[in-house]
């Protein structure tokens, strides 16, 4: 039987740290190590972790000093990880563990990595959810790696996978992007999102548009192009906004339409994406320039 390292990184999730290891416990193997990252918590979630190792050596903890974000803190995992299945998922109790016979079954069967693409959630924002699918259908349509923006970061892989993520040692991730990104035998398992039993989301607004900004600067080698189709689209937004008689002869009145000061609307929304886009890709480039890791280790536990 292959030994199983399920890593979840927690962020202020105290009431969900025991509910969720006896979920895990009761689907997976005896043999497991379950590793936490406790992504710098400010409520009880390292006391609680640490009071259930004391009764479990298979519980492990990885506390970092401060708050570094989910993905650092899944690299955090990954970097500590010697299973020779690894099974990556949240800790808010939304990815369902039944399905870990399920992948590793998969696994077994000589694939090398499971995704889970949520098939319906509950209570899902419309406009959040809207946004997300028409921006990874933009971001798409100039990428190389094409994401599906329904998978999530519940997912199986095998040790030869984990040696080859780990040897991209890229300090802005996007795991869900890597993972696609670098190939081998793979397969999706479709689950529905149950609602959260405790706490609230960490995943703001914000941290959804940062993240898929991540995924266009990262994962599209024509970004130049990318810059230039926007820049593009502005310029003929405004041209069109015009009218050439106005052009012609300035004098003339010209009453602003519901149409016009949509299009303009329009004209401002692009540049701003344009502008934060750049911003983005320069902090990228000053992050990597100035050779800081992607999180500090404050102590660890059972290791």
């Amino acid at each position: 039987m292959p030994r199983i390292s399920i890593i979840v990184p927690v962020y202020n999730e105290d009431e969900n740290i025991l509910p969720l290891f006896y979920e895990i416990k009761k689907h997976c193997p005896e043999d497991f190590e379950l590793i936490w990252i406790d992504d710098g918590s400010t409520d009880e979630t390292l006391t609680e972790i640490q009071q259930l190792s004391f009764h479990e050596e298979r519980i492990k903890c990885i506390s970092l000093s401060r708050n570094f974000g989910h993905q650092n803190a899944m690299l955090a995992g990954l970097n500590y990880a010697n299973g020779d299945y690894i099974i990556t998922m949240d800790g808010d109790l939304q990815h369902p563990p039944s399905l870990i016979p399920k992948m590793i079954e998969k696994l077994n069967g000589g694939t090398d990595i499971v995704f889970t693409k949520r098939t319906c959630t509950k209570k899902t924002n419309w406009i959040q959810r809207t946004f997300t699918k028409l921006f990874f259908r933009f971001a798409n349509f100039f990428s190389e790696t094409k994401i599906d923006e329904d998978l999530t970061d519940y997912r199986a892989f095998n040790h030869k996978v984990l040696e080859s993520v780990l040897q991209l040692q890229e300090k802005e991730t996007f795991l869900r992007g890597i993972f696609t990104w670098i190939g081998y035998k793979s397969d999706i398992i479709h689950f529905t999102t149950s609602e959260r039993m405790h706490g609230k989301t960490k995943y703001s607004f914000r941290k959804l548009i940062m993240a898929e900004m991540n995924k266009i600067i990262l994962f599209n080698p024509n970004l130049v192009k990318f810059i230039t189709t926007i820049v593009g689209l502005s310029i003929i937004v405004t041209l069109f906004n015009i009218p050439l008689w106005q052009l012609i002869s300035p004098a003339n009145s010209y009453n602003f339409s519901t149409w016009h000061i949509l299009l303009n609307l329009l004209v401002v929304i692009m540049q701003l994406f344009l502008t934060v886009m750049i911003f983005k890709l320069v902090n990228i480039s000053l992050y990597n320039n100035r050779k800081r890791p992607p999180y500090l280790v404050k102590e660890t536990i059972n290791f």
